[in-house]
């Protein structure tokens, strides 16, 4: 289990500044975002959750998104932030 929260993880990667596309901190919103986007889905498209389930389908969803990303500096950032996958 991760160390942080969803919400703790995302206010931290949102915080990196940006500089350019495609930089490390655009790589980590973007798996935040995706994170957030699966969760938002689940509840609101699929209707196979409850708002309640909100943070631990994230987190869920970018651990699991994690374990098959395949850029090392992404992970590791993660990683070096408590987020276990």
């Amino acid at each position: 289990m991760a160390a942080q929260t969803f919400t703790q993880i995302a206010t931290v990667a949102n915080a990196l500044p940006f500089e350019r596309v495609e930089d490390l901190a655009d790589r980590v919103k973007y798996m935040v975002f995706c994170a957030e986007l699966n969760a938002y889905e689940t509840i609101h498209v699929d209707k196979a959750a409850s708002e309640a389930d909100f943070e631990a389908l994230a987190l869920a969803s970018l651990e699991s998104n994690l374990c098959f990303c395949e850029d090392y500096e992404v992970c590791k950032w993660f990683a070096d932030n408590d987020v276990a996958f």
